[in-house]
């Protein structure tokens, strides 16, 4: 959040919304007991779709840096003249542009793995899919 400009004074209360979150549920309409989750937000939350936005920022950053680097193979040209582009985002999911080979697969490994490690995300890779395209220049 301090990339982004945030105040500390925001990002603590930010992170005190995310630390001392807890539920209650409602049983014949009374609130019953307190339930603290053991990991941050979870989605549904009102913060959640903001939080979600600032890491997929940081990935669409790392990403787009890594295209710059000569032939990483990441990303995909839609004309000449015009940089890369990494990624598409729709919601909560995304579509992630690379060649398919193993050092682009690294590489992409490797950003989703620091994105998860900071930001506490996970991928889901059971919902996750690997497509291979192939077109030809005319």
């Amino acid at each position: 959040m301090q990339r982004f400009g945030f105040l500390e004074i925001w990002i603590k209360w930010i992170m005190e919304c995310i630390k001392t979150v807890s539920y209650s549920l409602i049983i014949n309409d009374e609130p019953t007991g307190h339930i603290r989750p053991s990991c941050g937000i979870k989605q549904g939350d009102p913060l959640s779709p903001y939080i979600f936005i600032m890491c997929m920022e940081v990935l669409n950053t790392a990403l787009s840096n890594a295209t710059k680097q000569s032939r990483t193979g990441l990303g995909i040209k839609i004309n000449t003249g015009v940089e890369r582009i990494p990624c598409l985002f729709f919601a909560d999911d995304y579509l992630l542009f690379y060649r398919a080979d193993q050092t682009n697969y690294t590489v992409l490994k490797h950003l989703l793995d620091a994105l998860c490690n900071h930001s506490g995300q996970l991928v889901n890779y059971h919902k996750s899919t690997l497509t291979k395209k192939c077109y030809s220049h005319t």
